[in-house]
């Protein structure tokens, strides 16, 4: 009686280890994948004037991230900032966590809120969309800045 107790525990058990390791390489899997799928070039879409001529960038390669800007009438990309940025899948969504490692000191761009984490709410070959709640530099209130992008390679 106590060997066939021992057998279900045993084999519970079993099932558990194996259900908490296919879960984990699907995250891990998960995350490899949309690593490679971020790499390139995205162009923001700005939603708020759609016929803008300027044109802003962020180009994703090996972890590192580079923020582009091309201001009509300049026919030329500036580099606004260079960082790092890491992919953290979860089981309800995924985050990507963006480091501003260096900064060209332009007058239009500024670090925050661009330093922090992400959540990608919209994600496929060739549209993207991150989310970040920002609060306001006096404290008085929180927001939300939406970026949307459309894949450029």
């Amino acid at each position: 009686m106590m060997k066939n107790i021992i057998k279900k525990i045993n084999l519970s058990l079993i099932k558990k280890i194996i259900f908490i390791i296919i879960i984990t390489v699907a995250i891990v899997g998960c995350q490899k994948a949309k690593e490679n799928q971020i790499e390139g070039t995205w162009e923001v879409v700005n939603i708020a004037d759609v016929d803008s001529k300027n044109i802003e960038e962020w180009y994703f390669m090996d972890n590192d991230i580079y923020f582009l800007e091309q201001t009509f009438p300049i026919f030329y990309l500036d580099t606004l900032a260079k960082g790092n940025y890491y992919i953290h899948p979860k089981l309800t969504k995924t985050e990507i966590s963006i480091v501003i490692t260096e900064y060209s000191g332009h007058n239009n761009f500024k670090v925050s809120p661009y330093d922090g984490t992400w959540e990608i709410t919209k994600f496929s070959k060739d549209k993207l969309r991150i989310a970040i709640e920002i609060e306001n530099s006096d404290g008085t209130g929180r927001g939300l800045i939406v970026k949307e992008f459309v894949k450029r390679d």
